[in-house]
């Protein structure tokens, strides 16, 4: 659904800190990936209404293989009561009905906070690596300063 947009952009963030993110949109990847899980893996399913059954057989079959489960939803879901922890969200958004936006924007909200808490715990070492990935995508993209000074001619 709408919520896999949230899921890359979380799979985009943390892949830059170092940490092994795998993301998948497509159900059969997520199911092999929830089958090889452990005791060492963090599954994230992201659902606004949290009745998505496949999305809630994935946290199952996470908690089977001892994953934790961490569910991005509305409280009182099938997927907030199969999660390890659910972080809720209690958008006033009826996804039935409406493409879904300020539910999304909330997603986004907390894995922002999320990586900036990760970030911050990490410490400065660790700071100082993001601003080395940052430099080096750098060399990706043009100079800023040159592209105003050729606007301005």
């Amino acid at each position: 659904g709408s919520s896999a947009a949230v899921a890359h952009d979380a799979m985009n963030k943390f892949f830059r800190f170092n940490v092994p993110v795998i993301y998948s949109d497509d159900i059969v990847l997520q199911r092999m990936s929830c089958m090889n899980c452990n005791d060492d893996d963090v599954v994230v399913l992201i659902s606004h209404t949290g009745r998505t059954k496949s999305l809630v057989e994935l946290a199952q079959l996470a908690r089977e293989n001892d994953a934790m489960v961490i569910a991005l939803t509305s409280a009182g879901t099938p997927l907030a009561r199969e999660a390890t922890l659910a972080i809720t969200l209690d958008v006033p958004e009826d996804t039935d009905i409406y493409m879904p936006m300020v539910s999304r924007l909330a997603q986004l909200t907390v894995i922002d906070v999320l990586a900036t808490g990760f970030t911050l715990r990490r410490g400065a070492k660790f700071r100082d690596n993001l601003k080395r990935v940052k430099e080096a995508l750098k060399e990706s993209r043009f100079d800023k300063e040159l592209l105003i000074r050729s606007d301005d001619r």
